[in-house]
């Protein structure tokens, strides 16, 4: 029985170590070449690639054990703060976009309610309540009125905090050397950051990030005012985005790590308190669970299709993080070149042998992460939402830092350099539609003023798109001319009804930004 039992595994990690390295071929040749008839859209193999491969790993055999050692050094702290900056720099000089300037309006338009107005989400609208999020909003309206540069300082700041905090989660999780630091840098350089770091309107997600990582820290300190702390932080991360009501679940394991029972279930029910006293305080605030709602009014949270829900948890969030490239622009060389770092490092991996109940733990904690985002996570090819695996990027590059030392130390150093290496590319890569959009959207908008300014008429501007390969577009576009322009509310219409009698009609073809 146990032989005929080993056998069978042994065929089923042969076959899915097949897929992987097949799916990896026709991935690479799509990267090199282009469409092609196979593979004209890359999510569906990508998916197959990431799912393959952990399938593999899980049924390998006799774990490896992992190795010994202390952390790197804190000094390396430095090292990540560098990195941050050379990922991320050029966004300082980058215009605002779209919703950034909706958030914007909202603050000034309310400014004799604030701070107030923040608590009560009367500032930013009857869909969320994100009052953290908004009293940042409102404090940079009333430091820099709409200036662009410092709220992009503010979310590179914050997203160099949470990569600190992210390593120094690895090394209180006993991660050796040089592994913790290869860590810190996948998360810091993974693909999806671009959409969080350079789009002011996401930063919802960086706060949430970044307090659930110190709740993180503060609950392994084991003592009451790590305790107090930690309760603190996850009030925090809920009052700051309601993807983060997971929180307690996600904390669980580390809640229950080395700590006897009874005590480990009274800081659990503790975690779990907070956010659920959060929640209500939520829901008495909206009237219900708010969030996006469908054209009947139901909040689309609420939306359950099980063949959505099935291609989002058992396919699409593995092959996004696995691979987090936006495919609606041209590859550039170098990112052809960091593609095929990224598949080398993902055949390493087939050869690894870890810790099945930790890895368990990782890709369990990626799956809850993304259950109260469920709704939006069928994420196509330009990666757009990919703002919605901010929280669940965290366990899924522990679970890669568990495959690395799952290796022989060498080769999971090279696996681990690998994938870093076709993160930075990755970053680099779709941090440049967000640059191209941003400032062909300022151009657009600084066209229209003029136009505006020269005749008494209204505008109307046709078939202006929500998205411009992934990056957002007509959000926001009278505001900005408000806010930037001095053009009234209400002079500019985009999309909408056709042009009335009288109105002046610009079709969006003229704004059009050129490729990257």
């Amino acid at each position: 029985m146990g032989r005929g039992f080993d056998l069978s595994a042994s065929a089923a990690r042969l076959f899915v170590m097949l897929v992987a390295a097949a799916g990896s071929v026709l991935l690479l040749i799509r990267a090199l070449t282009g469409p092609f008839a196979l593979v004209h859209n890359p999510i569906g193999l990508e998916c197959a690639v990431a799912i393959s491969t952990l399938f593999a790993v899980f049924l390998s055999r006799d774990p490896t054990t992992a190795p010994t050692g202390s952390g790197s050094p804190r000094w390396l702290m430095a090292v990540v703060l560098l990195e941050v900056g050379v990922a991320f720099g050029s966004v300082l000089s980058m215009p605002l976009v779209t919703d950034d300037y909706i958030h914007l309006q909202q603050m000034a338009t309310a400014a004799d309610r604030m701070p107030a107005g923040c608590l009560t989400h009367i500032a930013s609208g009857s869909q969320f309540y994100r009052p953290l999020g908004c009293l940042t909003f409102w404090a940079e309206w009333k430091l820099w009125g709409a200036a662009a540069m410092p709220r992009h300082a503010f979310d590179l700041i914050l997203h160099g905090a949470s990569s600190l905090l992210f390593f120094l989660l690895l090394r209180r999780l006993g991660i050796t050397r040089p592994f913790d630091i290869l860590g810190a840098l996948a998360f810091t350089w993974h693909g999806i950051r671009p959409e969080t770091v350079a789009w002011s309107a996401a930063r919802f997600d960086s706060l949430a990030l970044f307090f659930s990582l110190l709740a993180a820290l503060f609950v392994l300190r084991r003592t009451t005012t790590g305790l107090i702390a930690a309760l603190l932080a996850v009030a925090a991360a809920c009052l700051s985005k309601e993807s983060a009501f997971v929180l307690p679940l996600l904390l669980a394991p580390l809640v229950w790590m080395d700590t006897e029972s009874p005590t480990a279930i009274r800081r659990l029910a503790a975690l779990l308190a907070v956010a659920a006293v959060v929640f209500v305080i939520r829901w008495s605030m909206l009237s219900g669970v708010g969030g996006y709602v469908d054209a009947a009014g139901a909040p689309k949270a609420l939306d359950w299709n099980a063949l959505v829900f099935a291609k989002t948890f058992f396919a699409r969030i593995w092959g996004i993080l696995w691979f987090p490239l936006n495919w609606s622009t041209p590859l550039e060389w170098w990112m052809r070149a960091g593609f095929v770092c990224g598949i080398a490092g993902t055949l390493l991996l087939l050869k690894a042998r870890p810790n099945r109940r930790r890895l368990a733990f990782a890709l369990g904690a990626v799956a809850i992460a993304c259950i109260p985002v469920h709704h939006l996570l069928l994420i196509d090819a330009s990666l757009e939402r990919s703002r919605y695996l901010t929280l669940a990027s965290v366990p899924f590059v522990i679970a890669l830092v568990l495959l690395w030392i799952a290796l022989p130390r060498r080769i999971g150093i090279l696996a681990g350099v690998l994938i870093v290496t076709f993160q930075v590319a990755a970053v680099d890569h779709n941090l440049k539609t967000w640059r191209t959009v941003a400032y062909a959207r300022r151009d657009a908008c600084r066209e229209v003023a003029g136009i505006a300014q020269k005749t008494e008429s209204k505008i109307t501007i046709t078939g202006m798109p929500l998205l411009v390969d992934g990056a957002y577009w007509s959000n926001g576009f009278a505001e900005c001319l408000w806010l930037d322009f001095g053009v009234p509310m209400g002079k500019v219409r985009v999309n909408g009804e056709p042009p009335q009698r009288g109105e002046l009609e610009l079709p969006w073809a003229r704004f059009r930004p050129s490729k990257p």
